[in-house]
């Protein structure tokens, strides 16, 4: 009995058992203002001197395809932080306080 039932919990258990040990990894997202495909050191740039974002994408992974949300940093802030485009949050512009209207206001 005790057989049978270590056969039959095992197999649906072994994934809580490798989930719950520390195999997890860390994720490191850098937002910059006004940083283009090729400023970092990484990329070819001979001006900007980037040695520890060069550190990390040698050490680790580089995601080269992405797409910008907005072009200018407040509402591509916004839509990062909140997971909407930016007709969505309301954040059309970096400085006015009347960032604009949300679409289900009037």
């Amino acid at each position: 009995m005790k057989k049978e039932l270590i056969m039959t919990l095992g197999p649906m258990l072994l994934p809580y058992y490798l989930c719950s040990q520390e195999s997890r990894f860390n994720v490191v997202f850098i937002i910059a203002d006004d940083l283009g495909l090729n400023d970092t050191g990484y990329t070819g740039s001979d001006f900007y001197e980037t040695p520890n974002i060069d550190k990390l994408s040698n050490d680790g992974m580089v995601f080269t395809t992405a797409y910008s949300s907005a072009a200018n940093s407040a509402p591509s802030r916004a839509c990062f932080m909140s997971g909407m485009y930016t007709p969505r949050h309301g954040i059309f512009t970096v400085s006015p306080p009347d960032r604009g209207t949300r679409l289900n206001e009037s």
